[in-house]
């Protein structure tokens, strides 16, 4: 679970990934959303909603609890209810949110199979789970509600026509509103 330190501190040295970048979690229900998520907005609801599960990471302000280096020391966490089986199944194992970072080292494109995982990573990790071939394309959206209106941090799968029905007006990362 996200609450561990240590091992927030070890994905970080695996990964190779600068300590300033956020890393998002994923969760196997709405409930774990209340475990690392101080204050769920109406926004945000609207868009579990809509969208979980399946890919869209929304941004809001992380718990107390939640360590520094998962929010890249800005409070924000990035969380979804993935729509693959497997990130829910462990998650909901493990009794929380867990990492939901690819499983490469930073700046490497995304791992699609255990084998090119254990390539990457394998000799500085403990465990692989084999789900089969992932399905690649686009990576989850990721939208931050912290702000007003909300930010467009990534493009992905969901799109922004699809954003915009549920939020109205959206901002993109470099425009000033």
């Amino acid at each position: 679970m996200v609450a561990s330190e240590t091992a927030v501190a070890r994905l970080f040295a695996v990964k190779r990934r600068p300590v300033d970048q956020p890393v998002p979690v994923v969760v196997a229900d709405r409930r774990q959303v209340a475990m690392v998520i101080d204050t769920i907005p109406p926004l945000a609801e609207r868009l579990m909603t809509r969208f979980w599960p399946g890919p869209l990471t929304i941004v809001m302000l992380a718990r107390a609890t939640v360590p520094g280096r998962l929010t890249g020391g800005t409070g924000r966490l990035g969380v979804r209810q993935p729509g693959l089986p497997l990130p829910a199944l462990v998650a909901a194992a493990a009794g929380g949110p867990i990492t939901a970072t690819s499983a490469n080292r930073s700046g490497a494109p995304p791992a699609t199979t255990a084998g090119m995982v254990r390539a990457s990573v394998g000799d500085d990790i403990d465990l692989i789970f084999d789900g089969g071939t992932t399905p690649g394309g686009l990576p989850s959206t990721v939208l931050d509600v912290t702000v007003d209106p909300p930010l467009l941090v990534r493009a992905g799968r969901i799109t922004e026509e699809q954003l915009r029905e549920v939020c109205g007006r959206l901002q993109r990362v470099g425009e000033r509103v």
